[in-house]
């Protein structure tokens, strides 16, 4: 299955308010990062087990070890909680990303 459709798949179980919310802000992010990979972990290990919320990912970044190795991970995660929504990002910070969502308007 696609990245798209899992994330479609996914809205689609939501309550319809917050369904609304997350499918606004996953536009606006999309335009933040036009080009940019996109992710989406349904929370579960290997064997199906439900270990954390699933959440979509937006945009490459590559952490760099001390031991010299690289590793290419999520730059913005946004993931629904039953507050609202969480943000976490390795690359940007959340000054430049509210910055930029409101340039976006």
């Amino acid at each position: 299955m696609q990245i798209q459709e899992q994330i479609k798949d996914y809205f689609t179980l939501q309550p319809d308010t917050k369904r609304s919310d997350l499918e606004a802000l996953h536009k606006r992010i999309l335009k933040l990062f036009p080009k940019g990979k996109l992710w989406f972990l349904d929370g579960k290990d290997h064997k199906g087990k439900i270990v954390a919320n699933p959440n979509i990912g937006y945009g490459l970044f590559t952490i760099k070890y001390a031991d010299g190795k690289t590793k290419e991970f999520i730059k913005l995660v946004s993931a629904p909680t039953r507050q609202g929504f969480q943000f976490i990002s390795w690359a940007l910070t959340i000054k430049t990303i509210y910055q930029r969502l409101m340039q976006k308007q």
